[in-house]
C-alpha cells in the first residue's frame, strides 16, 4: 500500500497509528487470563480477556456443576456451548469436568475485532439453579499496527511512502 506523506501525517494526527518494529511483532505473545469481575452469577472464571491471540483457547469455569457425567469429554458444536460470542466464532468444545468447559477454534478469530461473550440464556446447574445470568465478558484481538514505513519512490516533487501493517488493509 502506498500513501503520500500528507496522508501519513493525517493518520498520525488522528492517533490511529502505532509503530512496532517487525522483529518485535513477530515475537509478541498474548496471555489469556480470567476476566475481571468473572466471579459473579455462578461463573468462577472466563478466558480469554484483554487482548487475545487469533488462536485463543476458550475456558469457562462455573461455581456449580453444570455438565452431567455422561457429557464430559464429548465434542460439542458452537450451538451447544454454555456461552455465546458476538461476533460468532468457529470452534468445537467439550466439558473437561462438571464445572469446566473448554473450546478450541477451528478458524482464527477476526483481526482487530472486539468480542463480547455471554452465558447462554437459561443455563442451569445440575442442582437446577439458573447460572451465569447476566454474566458478560469481553476481549479483543490485536489492533491494526503500522510495522514499517519506507520511501517507495519520488516523482515530480512528490514522495511515495510504503506503509506495512500487521494485517491486510
Amino acid at each position: 500500500m502506498k500513501i503520500f506523506l500528507p496522508g501519513l501525517l493525517g493518520l498520525a494526527l488522528l492517533g490511529g497509528l502505532s509503530f512496532v518494529h517487525p522483529s518485535i511483532y513477530s515475537s509478541m505473545h498474548f496471555s489469556i487470563r480470567p476476566a475481571e469481575g468473572a466471579s459473579k452469577n455462578g461463573v468462577a472464571s472466563f478466558a480469554p480477556s484483554g487482548t487475545a491471540a487469533d488462536n485463543a483457547e476458550f475456558k469457562i469455569v462455573f461455581d456449580e456443576a453444570v455438565a452431567a457425567k455422561d457429557e464430559i469429554g464429548k465434542t460439542l458444536s458452537v450451538s451447544d456451548f454454555p456461552f455465546v460470542t458476538t461476533p460468532p466464532i468457529q470452534a468445537e468444545g467439550k466439558w473437561l469436568d462438571p464445572h469446566t468447559f473448554s473450546a478450541s477454534l477451528l478458524a482464527p478469530l477476526e483481526t482487530a475485532t472486539a468480542y463480547s461473550v455471554t452465558v447462554r440464556e437459561g443455563l442451569k446447574s445440575q442442582k437446577g439453579r439458573l447460572i451465569g445470568e447476566g454474566a458478560a465478558f469481553a476481549f479483543q484481538t490485536a489492533p491494526l499496527r503500522l510495522l514499517n514505513v519506507a520511501a517507495a519512490g519520488t516523482r515530480e516533487g512528490e514522495v511515495d511512502i510504503q506503509l506495512d501493517f500487521n494485517i491486510p488493509v
